[in-house]
């Protein structure tokens, strides 16, 4: 079976350069949903408030669980069922109106507002209604954000979704004034945004740049970020074959001499995306992948071992024609993740 290693030292530079752009390590808040992308949510958000980190985003309360350290708040984005007890530091995001009726008093929330990516979230003519209801509810508002659908990009969308946040904040500002309520946060910067200006209100939700992976267009000048993840494999067996012999499922790879070539404990059960047939694919070391993934084995011209299959996973991302959040995510749980430095 493969071992992920796990780079403290990377995290650690990619959290002072997030840290630098937010203004302040007390401006970021980490994703650590969907296993930290890959990462493992218990050992990241170790490493994470090691680090002085002390806000955090998760998916629901299975993954808030896991989180063990006495963070300030954890936002979950898609928790939809009310829960018997909730820890103050816990804030649910509220997706819809409808939302607004499941929860008790006093539960801690954060009104998400759709801007313009129509995927989750109150729309912009219902704010005030949403508000009211907050407060007919007395549900404790803690804070008001939205997501970018293309910050990434070289086009008009982050301004024109910032605009239309601006607007939405000067009037949760003036409900919230007009009722004595106290002030919630606002954020709106993910990893991508995070680049685009340092104007970045109260928080910064980083997730794919904390582990390294961030892919946007030179002209942003985004620093040299270092992927955080590593996926390693242990060497099954070694042949030696001959010119014009061929290699795995249907045998798509033909040796074009002799060669030297070895099967490793890593396959699509591991998550390692299949690779489209006829397309070369060099391993981090220059090692050629020959012939197709299996399940649980890939075949490669070397001995070495261990194996690193990738030591970035965009490049695994371009070979399969997709993007690396679904590389990594695709790593199972029961894969072993090893802080290694």
């Amino acid at each position: 079976m493969p071992i992920v290693h796990i780079s403290p030292t990377a995290l650690r530079h990619n959290l002072e350069i997030l840290a630098h752009q937010a203004g302040s390590i007390d401006k970021l808040a980490v994703v650590l949903k969907d296993n930290a992308y890959g990462h493992d949510t218990a050992l990241m958000s170790r490493l994470c408030y090691e680090a002085g980190v002390r806000h955090a985003v998760v998916r629901d309360s299975r993954e808030a669980s896991q989180i063990a350290q006495p963070y300030e708040s954890i936002l979950l984005l898609a928790q939809t069922a009310p829960l018997a007890t909730l820890p103050s530091h816990w804030h649910i995001a509220i997706n819809s109106l409808e939302a607004l009726e499941q929860f008790p008093a006093g539960t801690r929330i954060e009104l998400k507002i759709d801007t313009g990516m129509h995927r989750n979230g109150i729309a912009m003519q219902e704010v005030e209604r949403a508000l009211e209801r907050v407060v007919a509810h007395s549900l404790v508002l803690a804070g008001v954000f939205t997501h970018h659908r293309s910050a990434d990009g070289l086009n008009s969308d982050y301004f024109w979704q910032e605009k239309r946040f601006d607007a939405v904040v000067a009037r949760v500002k003036a409900f919230i004034e007009a009722h004595t309520l106290p002030m919630p946060r606002f954020h709106s910067a993910n990893s991508a945004a995070a680049f685009r200006t340092q104007n970045h209100r109260d928080m910064v939700r980083v997730g794919i740049a904390l582990y390294g992976l961030l892919q946007m267009p030179e002209v942003f000048g985004v620093p040299a970020l270092r992927p955080v993840l590593s996926l390693w494999a242990d060497k099954i067996a070694t042949r030696d074959l001959q010119a014009g012999e061929r290699i795995g499922y249907d045998g798509t790879a033909v040796c074009g001499a002799p060669m030297t070539v070895s099967t490793y404990d890593a396959g699509y059960a591991d998550g390692l995306l299949r690779l489209r047939d006829g397309h070369t694919h060099r391993l981090s070391g220059g090692e050629r992948l020959l012939g197709r993934v299996s399940m649980d084995n890939i075949s490669v011209e070397s001995q070495t071992s261990p194996l690193c299959i990738y030591d970035d996973a965009r490049t695994w991302a371009a070979s399969a024609g997709t993007i690396a959040y679904e590389v990594v995510v695709r790593i199972p749980a029961h894969v072993e993740r090893r802080v290694v430095d």
